[in-house]
């Protein structure tokens, strides 16, 4: 939708997220992404550890650093969204979900009781805006407020509501 015109612009996603040529932001947001494991679920120290075991994933999303490290021991066990993940985590339907840490955090803080943790850090990554080449936009202004979005704190005030 965004390379065909469709779309003026989408935030919060990272160059290796999406295909085809756009105009991207300066960074936006900085994410870690975890291991969310249900509280009975074993340890992990290392990414093999999930080798073989159904990972909560998002559907359509790519997971480079899990296919790389863990190829055909990768397995996804997609739903639409990390949230709804982090509830079938709660139900215990799986052991393990992919997600991001502030997600994991707003998850925790709507429902503390699930007692769901981060067993393993996995990779700190930047997100950007990413913007149409097929329309003339103001690019130079759009990355100028996102600039100054990040430098007054905007973008830290509105998450610090997730966390």
């Amino acid at each position: 939708m965004l390379a065909a015109g469709g779309a003026d612009g989408v935030c919060y996603v990272a160059r290796d997220w999406i295909d085809g040529d756009f105009h991207w932001s300066p960074p936006v947001l900085e994410h870690a992404g975890v291991v969310a494991a249900h509280p009975k679920a074993p340890p992990v120290n290392d990414l093999r550890d999930l080798a073989g075991r159904p990972l909560g994933t998002v559907y359509a999303y790519r997971y480079t650093q899990f296919e790389r490290e863990l190829g055909p021991q990768f397995l996804r066990d997609d739903a639409p969204s990390m949230l709804i993940n982090l509830r079938k985590l709660a139900a215990h339907r799986t052991d393990y979900a992919l997600t991001e840490l502030i997600t994991l955090e707003y998850h925790n803080k709507l429902h503390p009781k699930d007692g769901l943790k981060a067993a393993l850090h996995t990779i700190r990554y930047r997100t950007h805006c990413a913007f149409t080449l097929a329309h003339a936009l103001p690019l130079e202004r759009l990355d100028q407020a996102i600039k100054d979005m990040v430098r007054d704190g905007s973008v830290e005030r509105i998450l610090a509501r997730y966390r």
